[in-house]
């Protein structure tokens, strides 16, 4: 073909090229047991990522969208910042101030408001990708906005563009960074769970005594179905109730249809087992103490919305190392 000819055929913009190369450096860091789907219109999504167990090959039902950036090498910058409280309730500083190293990227507005009115169920990770080191750098956009851009400009939609910063640490590589993406693909389970809590804690507070037994019992049976245990492994407070799940809903079931033998105002005596025999014995059941227990698993929910969103955010919380 002549010079003359070629220069007038259809050109692939170098944008085009490095993004196609973004994306496959990005799905070789994948783990290949997890299933990637491209998506063929840019809408602020460029891929979505299944992931499934490496030990039985079978779907964890988790899933994590990505927006994808390449560039040929990253601009990184030490950022120091000044501590904030809890940005749901106030916008002021504290006095205290912390340093972070972070890689920027200039994106714009427009898909983080997007991303701001998908909410915090589906999550949407930025992957800066370097196509020169084979790195990936990741933060959820939910998060981002929420606890970061929206805190410190609110009305950030008024302007074309804005730099987003990644810890460098949050990085996917051929040595690692593979929690990040398994810490938020356990985000919806961890929602469902919020809710079928919320749910149940109201009817238990509604119970009387008895029920409250029994409730309690078929409450935690349901509870103990659900796969956002697993998500202990990244947030270690999730072992902890577990652990005391079980044991509430062992008292529980065993008093749920036992004799009840005595009132007070300090609780309920139960008799449990067949009378005359070894195996009887009374119980003093405390319904408070159920109150109080399902009032802390309620609770999990606020831990999460004020320390668990910011794990990968440049954030007190995360340079903390407070996981």
């Amino acid at each position: 073909m002549s010079c003359e000819v070629s220069n007038h055929c259809a050109r692939r913009p170098s944008s085009h090229i490095i993004g196609d190369k973004g994306i496959n450096v990005l799905k070789q860091l994948i783990p290949e047991s997890w299933v990637v789907r491209e998506y063929s219109s840019d809408y602020g999504i460029d891929m979505e990522v299944e992931l499934f167990s490496d030990e039985t090959q079978c779907t964890l039902g988790e899933h994590v969208l990505f927006q994808v950036k390449a560039v040929r090498g990253v601009t990184k910058r030490v950022l120091t910042f000044g501590g904030l409280k809890n940005v749901e309730k106030y916008s002021e500083s504290t006095n205290e101030s912390y340093s972070v190293e972070v890689v920027q990227y200039c994106l714009d507005t427009k898909l983080l408001a997007t991303v701001e009115t998908m909410g915090g169920a589906v999550v949407i990770l930025l992957a800066v990708v370097d196509v020169d080191s084979n790195k990936a750098y990741l933060v959820c956009l939910n998060d981002y906005v929420e606890k970061v851009v929206v805190p410190q400009k609110s009305d950030y939609t008024k302007q074309g563009h804005i730099i987003v910063n990644i810890p460098v640490t949050n990085c996917l590589d051929a040595k690692g960074g593979r929690e990040i993406i398994e810490w938020y693909g356990k985000r919806a389970k961890l929602f469902a769970f919020f809710n079928k809590v919320n749910y149940q804690s109201s009817e238990i507070e509604r119970a009387n005594p008895r029920d409250k037994c029994r409730l309690t019992s078929h409450f935690l049976e349901i509870l103990e179905r659900l796969d956002v245990w697993s998500a202990s492994r990244y947030w270690a407070v999730l072992d902890t109730y577990q652990k005391e799940l079980s044991r509430i809903k062992t008292q529980t079931k065993k008093l749920a249809d036992a004799k009840i033998v005595n009132e007070t105002s300090e609780g309920i005596t139960f008799a449990v087992g067949e009378p005359d025999t070894e195996n009887h014995y009374e119980v003093l059941f405390r319904p408070n103490m159920i109150d109080l227990f399902w009032r802390r698993l309620n609770g999990i929910s606020h831990v999460f919305e004020e320390i668990g969103k910011e794990y990968f955010l440049p954030t007190e919380f995360y340079v903390g190392g407070s996981k």
